[in-house]
């Protein structure tokens, strides 16, 4: 229900603007938000305006806010969107390097980071970088139980497309199966869509189309 919750975002945002100083914290968060709608809706130009805002409010006065890096993770989705991966790379290292100042490398965040850095090394061809990142990515979502399975298999799924390129086929195979079998019953549509399609792909370049 997109449109309700950009109203909500949209009035949050409203108030808080009024009421609070503009770099307050709140407005920052409100902001990153708003532009997630943005960005689930496909308005990448608007969600990536109120995203550089917002980090901008953050990295100026307060540095140390721990929804910066959530904030710089986003923002870096949004500039794969407009293929400036290099400029999106840099912003998920930075997101790392607060995790890791604030001993927060075990997190769910810091896995979520791993993993679009992993995409990104992957877009650029460097598979090696990719594959370590995504291992390491899957080391934490591993750790936190069921409360990391969604992510983990995200993660597998990416891993499965890169073994593919590989040509890694039974190593690609097992890793989507594993995703799969993450997955909820119902829920999760979109990424069971992905899973179940790079399964087809591996299917057919294992010589079964």
């Amino acid at each position: 229900r997109y449109p309700d919750a950009e109203r909500m975002f949209r009035s949050a945002l409203d108030w808080r603007q009024k009421n609070l100083p503009a770099a307050s914290t709140e407005v920052a968060y409100s902001l990153n938000n708003l532009a997630e709608v943005y960005r689930i809706e496909g308005r990448d130009w608007e969600a990536r305006k109120l995203m550089e805002t917002a980090v901008q409010h953050l990295q100026e006065s307060h540095a140390d806010a721990p929804g910066l890096p959530i904030v710089l993770t986003n923002l870096s989705s949004v500039l794969c969107r407009f293929n400036q991966f290099d400029q999106a790379e840099e912003v998920l290292r930075s997101a790392l390097i607060f995790y890791d100042k604030h001993q927060q490398a075990a997190g769910r965040g810091y896995g979520v980071a791993l993993n679009n850095l992993g995409q990104i090394s992957e877009t650029k061809n460097d598979l090696q970088a990719a594959s370590r990142l995504y291992e390491q990515a899957i080391g934490i979502f591993e750790d936190l139980g069921d409360r990391g399975k969604t992510d983990l298999a995200a993660t597998l799924a990416n891993v499965g497309a890169l073994y593919q390129k590989q040509d890694r086929i039974a190593e690609a195979r097992q890793a989507e199966q594993r995703a799969l079998g993450l997955l909820p019953p119902e829920g999760d549509m979109l990424l069971r869509a992905e899973i179940l399609r790079n399964l087809g792909n591996i299917v057919a370049k294992g010589g079964n189309p």
